[in-house]
């Protein structure tokens, strides 16, 4: 549709593909949650629609515009798909593709949920409290906040950014023991290894080293 808005005056079904850009103000008739494809071409920036049967995006970057999605079947993404992180859970499997969280607050669920093939995380706090959360590539540019629970499990953490928070209300370090700035809000956690903090290390509550070493490259709080 290159740009151009589409109106149908009464029913419109889809049992093809829809392909459009996505480009500001672009309209298009409401979309079948139970056939069909939208496909958006890379060229525009906003999502036209939040319910879809399938759903693709060819590249570029989409924003979701604090809307909850809804994918019923498919969806296939080369480019990158943004939320802020306070919108309402998501409908669907969104683990294809790049998922970018550009939210500056503190926010309390993942709203595209706990699966992603390239996670993106802005500047905000993201607590998954004791959810696994799972990432083949992980960009943590704030903080991913856990509970630290028994066998839960996280992606890999950098030691050139990013900080990883404990909640107080588990009692493992379930990242690993190297971490850029760790943060332990309060409770009790055992280091069952050597630790090292690159940047800084923020204790509230308590580090059992169990006769492991610590190292703090820059602060100790």
């Amino acid at each position: 549709m290159a740009g151009n808005n589409l109106t149908v005056d009464n029913a419109f079904t889809n049992t093809g593909t829809l392909k459009l850009d996505g480009v500001l103000s672009q309209t298009i008739p409401a979309v079948s949650t139970t056939s069909g494809t939208v496909e958006y071409s890379g060229v525009g920036t906003i999502l036209a629609a939040y319910s879809y049967h399938n759903l693709k995006i060819d590249g570029g970057i989409y924003d979701v515009s604090g809307h909850a999605l809804s994918v019923a079947d498919t969806f296939t993404n080369s480019g990158t798909l943004q939320l802020t992180g306070n919108e309402s859970a998501w409908t669907g499997s969104f683990n294809d593709g790049t998922i970018q969280y550009t939210g500056a607050g503190s926010y309390s669920i993942l709203p595209a949920g706990y699966s992603y093939e390239t996670l993106i995380f802005g500047l905000g706090v993201y607590n998954i409290g004791s959810n696994n959360l799972a990432a083949v590539t992980f960009t943590n540019n704030g903080t991913l906040k856990l509970d630290g629970a028994s066998g839960q499990t996280i992606p890999v953490v950098s030691t050139t950014g990013g900080k990883i928070e404990y909640s107080g209300v588990g009692s493992n370090l379930v990242g690993g023991y190297n971490y850029y700035d760790l943060k332990i809000d309060s409770g009790a956690y055992t280091a069952a290894s050597s630790l090292r903090a690159y940047h800084n290390l923020e204790n509230a509550g308590t580090l059992d080293m169990a006769g492991n070493n610590l190292t703090v490259d820059n602060a100790f709080t």
